[in-house]
């Protein structure tokens, strides 16, 4: 299939913390499906068909949001983690403003990044990973990154 103008990728939760990505035309045919296990997972399908198409449009049924990206820009997003305080990231007033603020940071600078945010009970600290750079011998770093992040966004399934 060549490159389409504009794509959607709708993504939703299945049973057992998997879920199922579409890959939707603009006219609201389905041209593909997946399931994905894990974080890791989702991000290589959503990077190969990135790469494949223009523009997407992902619907994230999860959680509603809804994020237009442009063909090789988002491929390899790097992927900051942010470990805050676990009394801080408790507090809505402070937090939801606080990740409202990085997150449209990143979108009107467009950086290519995705920002998460951890609860830590030792040091804050901010973590960047760059996906396309990281050596083997820090892989078992990142996994355990990932893992926690995995148990951290699917808390509300």
């Amino acid at each position: 299939m060549g490159k389409n103008k504009i794509m959607e990728i709708l993504i939703k939760d299945l049973e057992n913390d998997t879920s199922i990505m579409y890959l939707i035309t603009e006219t609201g045919n389905n041209v593909k499906a997946e399931i994905v296990a894990n974080y890791l997972e989702e991000k290589n399908v959503l990077s190969k068909w990135v790469m494949e198409h223009d523009v997407f449009k992902i619907v994230d049924k999860r959680t509603n949001d809804v994020k237009y990206i442009k063909g090789d820009d988002n491929v390899n997003p790097l992927i900051l983690v942010f470990y805050l305080d676990k009394g801080l990231m408790s507090n809505k007033d402070i937090i939801v403003p606080f990740t409202e603020s990085v997150n449209n940071l990143l979108s009107d600078r467009k950086i290519n990044a995705v920002a998460f945010f951890l609860p830590t009970e030792t040091n804050e600290r901010i973590e960047c990973i760059n996906p396309v750079t990281i050596p083997e011998n820090e892989m078992v770093r990142v996994n355990k990154i990932l893992k926690d992040l995995e148990k951290t966004y699917s808390l509300d399934k």
